[in-house]
């Protein structure tokens, strides 16, 4: 039997375990990556410069992005429209020009604008330019072998389209000196897309191809014939911004239009969304939900994690978009109950909110990830002496 007090009024002190917060920082450049891996800079991975260990947190605290992304590209499936025309009655002289465009009435005719970024203006005069050029090369070609003896080549400058825009409506309008049009805003069309990652958006409720920028909805719609000499004037203008065309036929007094049904919406995005794979915080609604309601066949969809950072876009001059943590950026943070033991690479992805990859077109952008991680703090007593010679 042991005689030894195992009692004490001394309480046990326990060893708290304790920790440094180590704050990394690495910037990366979309030129880091593997360009033979990784084509396109809106997908990518790198691998760190060391294995960052016991990751508690990571944020964005700054990104540069060049201020020329294009809302208009293949890539968005955003750059093409469609139209039918129906001729008016053409002079005899000018017999061969209505007799061609009626053996083409039932096919659409097919216009792609450039791709970049436009102001409301530029947009109307590139629609107005193609428009009337789609016509002019169908005129101008042999089309006898499709569509029979009568699509002969017709040497004619087909300059009928006007396209304009309503500043007080916000709204594009349409309009013909001549030939009554339909813009099919409902008809598919096909783009070559090569980056295989990129989504399809014909199917969207909206952004889903130029009609919709344009202020149209997945419909047909007829242009309506208007008689007056002077041609169409918008309420708030002076002057006419359509006039019948009188070179093809010279009693003729009528015009053709029609405007879109909603404002146009040409200026892009106005975020980016940053995902890295495995570290996302930021959580997302899916997009075009039509059945949220429904007991059976539910779509509603809510996306935990799906994103790292929200990235806010301007619209100024300047050359660079460039946001850091000390503004927009400031709570875009992915925090760790548990610590990540290490991080060796990582895996970026930029979209918009539908789900389609930024085309960068190239362009070289760069930002900085702050990683916090825990260093083991172990107890230490320095005693530490003073030389006389040092005043502290």
């Amino acid at each position: 039997m042991s005689h030894l007090n195992t009692f004490t009024n001394q309480p046990v002190i326990r060893r708290e375990q304790t920790y440094v917060l180590d704050r990394k920082l690495v910037s990366i450049h979309s030129e880091d990556r593997d360009v033979k891996k990784w084509k396109n800079s809106n997908r990518f991975e790198v691998r760190l410069p060391e294995a960052i260990k016991n990751v508690q947190s990571m944020r964005l605290i700054n990104i540069s992005i060049p201020n020329n992304l294009y809302t208009f590209t293949n890539s968005y499936q955003n750059t093409k429209l469609t139209f039918l025309i129906t001729p008016s009655n053409y002079d005899v002289a000018n017999n061969n020009i209505e007799n061609k465009l009626n053996v083409n009435k039932e096919n659409i005719y097919t216009i792609t604008i450039d791709e970049g970024i436009y102001t409301n203006e530029q947009m109307a005069n590139m629609l107005t330019n193609r428009m009337n050029e789609a016509v002019t090369t169908f005129l101008k070609g042999d089309q006898t072998a499709e569509l029979g003896g009568s699509a002969l080549v017709v040497n004619y400058d087909y300059k009928h389209f006007v396209v304009k825009y309503n500043e007080v409506s916000r709204t594009f309008v349409f309009g013909n000196r001549f030939d009554s049009f339909t813009i099919t805003a409902d008809a598919i069309i096909n783009y070559n897309i090569t980056d295989c990652e990129q989504k399809i958006v014909c199917d969207q409720y909206t952004k889903w191809g130029l009609p919709f920028y344009l202020g149209f909805t997945k419909n047909p719609f007829a242009s309506t014939q208007l008689k007056n000499e002077d041609g169409a004037r918008l309420d708030h203008e002076t002057t006419p911004w359509v006039t019948p065309a009188t070179d093809i036929s010279g009693n003729n007094t009528s015009i053709y239009q029609l405007s879109a049904p909603n404002m146009s919406s040409i200026y892009g995005e106005t975020d980016i969304y940053l995902d890295i794979d495995k570290y996302n915080n930021l959580s997302e609604i899916s997009p075009y939900a039509e059945a949220t309601n429904n007991m059976y066949n539910n779509d509603y969809r809510g996306m935990i994690k799906n994103a790292f950072a929200k990235i806010p876009l301007t619209n100024d001059a300047t050359t660079l978009i460039t946001n850091s943590n000390n503004g927009s950026l400031a709570y875009m943070m992915s925090h760790f109950t548990t610590p990540i033991e290490s991080i060796q690479k990582l895996l970026f992805r930029f979209r918009f909110h539908d789900g389609r990859l930024v085309d960068f077109k190239d362009t070289n952008y760069n930002l900085v990830i702050e990683f916090n991680c825990l260093l083991d703090e172990p107890m230490k007593q320095y005693n530490l002496r003073v030389p006389a010679t040092l005043s502290l």
